[in-house]
């Protein structure tokens, strides 16, 4: 699915990780007690074992601390575990949308309560897929709506999660995010728009309500998408073949969309619609392509505590 869809629209079908003595006795002064054996202390000589405290270089394999580099891992969205009920998403975008086409920055969290508890795994897979994969939607509208997470039936209803979620740069607060309530959905934003470029380095705190409180999470990088053909605002059809300059970070995907066609394949720089969602999509007759298509760039991280699963995904769309 594309994801800022998923996100603007809250159908979002959200990168957690988390993180991570010996001596000897010696007999010696017993044997002094013998003194007609002193040619015996000669013996002493094997105290030349204690070498063997040599050892204790073993401590060298504390170097095995270098894995805390691993916190570089957050991004990879494999630490989701356990059963869950709660479901957060944050969506960071950058996109042209701004006054006079500029790039804007902006920002929109979400908070569910599922009512029944679900396999984790089940968000992850629907989030961030390890293959390619598409859905064809069943309508045009956007509105912000429940998350569509596949192999879930359940109705989620909304939470707060506290005044204010906090965003912040490496130079102090970058966003400050306030519940906003419309036609009876609660979601968090800013009121202004954010020049872009996104900055590196960014944290969130969410300062907890019903959904709990989540601190100084690392929101993930994206590089901005290039290299895409066809364009933007050219016809595409079912042959079609998406084209792109791949990433480099494994852990991102890329979202495309056509009419009511999403889909969020790996980021290996090519991509052809499958037939058999063509062959659905033109069914319904969510297939045109006249109006040309959607192309973006996904990071994901998720964050999990207890029975809620924060989702924080930095999309970069094509411009």
């Amino acid at each position: 699915m594309k994801i800022s869809t998923l996100i603007t629209s809250a159908s979002l079908a959200v990168t957690i990780g988390l993180a991570g003595c010996g001596g000897g006795s010696s007999n010696d002064p017993e044997m002094a007690s013998t003194p007609s054996t002193p040619s015996t202390p000669s013996t002493p000589s094997t105290l030349s074992t204690p070498s063997t405290p040599s050892t204790p270089s073993t401590p060298s394999t504390p170097s095995t601390p270098s894995t805390p580099s691993t916190p570089s891992t957050p991004d990879t969205p494999t630490a989701v575990s356990g059963n869950i009920s709660q479901l957060g998403i944050l969506n960071v975008g950058q996109s042209p949308n701004g006054i006079n086409d500029a790039d804007v920055v902006d920002f929109l969290a979400t908070f569910f309560q599922s009512d029944v508890i679900f396999d984790s795994t089940l968000a992850l897979n629907s989030i961030f897929p390890a293959a390619d994969t598409c859905v064809v939607s069943d309508e045009d509208d956007e509105s912000i709506s429940a998350p569509e997470i596949d192999g879930l039936d359940t109705v989620f209803t909304m939470l707060t999660a506290g005044e204010v979620i906090t965003i912040s740069s490496p130079a102090g607060t970058f966003a400050s995010l306030v519940p906003i309530t419309e036609f009876g959905q609660t979601n968090y934003t800013t009121d202004v728009n954010l020049p872009a470029p996104l900055p590196s380095g960014l944290t969130a705190d969410i300062p907890g309500g019903q959904f709990p409180a989540f601190a100084n999470v690392a929101i993930p990088n994206v590089e901005l998408i290039s290299g895409f053909s066809p364009t933007l605002n050219a016809s595409v059809s079912a042959n079609t073949t998406f084209t792109w300059t791949a990433g480099s970070n494994p852990d991102t995907r890329i979202s495309i969309s056509v009419d009511r066609v999403e889909c969020t394949v790996l980021d290996d720089g090519s991509f052809t619609l499958p037939a058999n969602i063509v062959a659905q999509a033109e069914a319904s007759g969510g297939l045109n392509g006249s109006g040309g298509y959607e192309i973006e760039r996904i990071a994901v991280r998720f964050e999990q505590s207890g029975n809620a699963l924060l989702v924080i995904i930095t999309a970069s769309e094509s411009s």
